[in-house]
């Protein structure tokens, strides 16, 4: 759905959009010691919007988003290569769209999700029909922050975290990592790291490290706990690299109630080590 909504935007993203409006800053906040493979920067960019909703009180939206993105790696072709495969894995971009487009077409998909039955031309004071949840919310806001979360051995890993805040209270927050390898120029994927066969083992130990981390010794006391996804652990992709491991992220409501928040579990690579694939990203470490 939403790769349909930003094909439309790539059209209209030349055109000023009623009651839509954007603010862009690019500035380069680079940090390079011998550890980064890339080096990075970051641009931000802001949007406000609103609608009238069926009661006739308006909603006003914004969106705000600070996004690090490669800006040099290995040559000016690698570079952009890099930044497109970003722009499409982070931010759902169109292929070959550049970033800094990509930032502005996901801003503004931001601001017609949240506008129930809008389109790019619908004047400001339209009345929405439908609005459900809407109709007690005069405000809508919502944050994204991209950053490295790793940039080592070959990987580059970004981490999309969105806030939203509806009334000024914050609703949801939640985190999605994407990791890239540099030499193959692909999506890192769970499929790429280990063998099919293992994956029960895995589940296994996440489970169990689960249990450690929560000081239990039983699934039934982290059900108690209001873990309700056991007693199979997915080994999801959404997870990320550190020196000695990776971890694993579950959004709320996935793995444990909304209150216990995103669980992480982390798993070393030693404990990983039996169950690599032959050609697997992990045997760089």
């Amino acid at each position: 759905m939403k790769h349909k909504l930003i094909a439309i935007l790539v059209i209209a993203a030349a055109t000023a959009t009623a009651g839509l409006f954007a603010s862009i800053n690019t500035g380069c906040t680079t940090k390079h010691d011998h550890s980064d493979t890339v080096t990075m920067t970051t641009d931000t960019l802001s949007l406000t919007s609103a609608f009238t909703k069926s009661n006739g009180k308006v909603c006003h939206q914004r969106v705000t988003l600070k996004v690090a993105y490669p800006k040099h790696y290995k040559d000016d072709k690698t570079t952009t290569h890099l930044q497109e495969l970003c722009a499409k894995v982070v931010l759902d971009a169109p292929d070959s769209v550049d970033i800094v487009q990509a930032i502005a077409l996901y801003g503004r998909s931001i601001i017609i999700q949240d506008s129930p039955q809008v389109a790019m031309t619908a004047p400001v004071d339209s009345t929405l029909l439908d609005e459900g949840e809407f109709t007690d919310v005069d405000s809508i806001s919502t944050t994204i922050n991209v950053s490295t979360q790793y940039n080592s051995h070959g990987i580059l890993t970004l981490c999309r975290e969105e806030i939203v805040t509806k009334n000024n209270l914050e609703t949801s927050r939640i985190h999605r990592y994407f990791n890239i390898d540099l030499e193959a120029m692909a999506l890192i994927e769970v499929n790429r790291m280990f063998k099919d066969v293992h994956i029960d083992n895995i589940t296994t130990l996440l489970t169990r490290q689960l249990m450690a981390q929560n000081e239990v010794s039983t699934e039934d006391q982290l059900s108690d706990m209001g873990y309700f996804n056991l007693p199979i652990v997915e080994v999801s992709n959404n997870f990320y690299f550190t020196a000695d491991g990776i971890t694993w992220c579950y959004e709320p409501n996935t793995l444990a109630v909304a209150t216990i928040g995103e669980p992480k579990i982390h798993l070393t690579f030693d404990e990983l080590s039996d169950f690599y694939l032959e050609n697997s990203v992990l045997n760089r470490f």
